[in-house]
């Protein structure tokens, strides 16, 4: 789609698919964020969505907890060392209830950095409800940030670019490992 970032990810749907006007959709989504590397890819901005059945969440959540590293509040790539890098990925890997959907906002022309994210956050909306998800939970990057991300949902609301019933809160990042 023109205009969209591309879409890195496999098809998710494994289970009976719901009614996508289902408020109640036991699909959750908790999405993180990254810029780029301002020398290997420039104007790149990218979120990541970990796509769980609501049952399997404490579970997942648990597997999360046991990365924890002494004294770091949550697990991140970034404050990784490269050798745990492996584990954390074997980790993920493992948890047979958790899907990812990776969304990526390449601009030819450099733009802002909130520009990326809206875009990349518009598809990753529209993604996370064709799959029925629920629930979208984004870490939170403050007050302002997060009355702008309610403003994009409800634009595409207006706009109908969602058909289902999607909720999106925002949450501290130390506060869930799903995060």
């Amino acid at each position: 789609m023109p205009g969209y970032p591309e879409i890195v990810g496999s098809d998710w749907h494994t289970r009976p698919v719901h009614s996508p006007l289902d408020p109640h959709s036991p699909i959750a989504a908790w999405v993180d964020e990254s810029g780029s590397n301002r020398a290997l890819d420039p104007h790149t901005y990218i979120l990541s969505a970990a796509i769980c059945m609501a049952e399997d969440v404490e579970a997942t959540r648990d597997q999360m907890r046991q990365l924890l590293l002494p004294g770091k509040p949550k697990v991140h790539w970034r404050d990784d060392e490269d050798q745990r890098h492996g584990k954390v990925t074997a980790t993920i890997a493992e948890c047979s209830c958790v899907e990812h959907l990776v969304v990526i906002r390449s601009a030819g022309a450099p733009s802002r950095s909130e520009h990326r994210r809206r875009k990349a956050l518009e598809l990753m909306l529209f993604q996370l409800t064709a799959l029925d998800v629920g629930p979208v939970i984004l870490e939170s990057r403050g007050r302002k940030d997060g009355a702008r991300d309610h403003g994009l949902l409800e634009h595409m609301r207006v706009k109908r670019h969602l058909l289902g019933s999607i909720r999106m809160d925002h949450s501290p990042g130390p506060a869930d490992p799903m995060l």
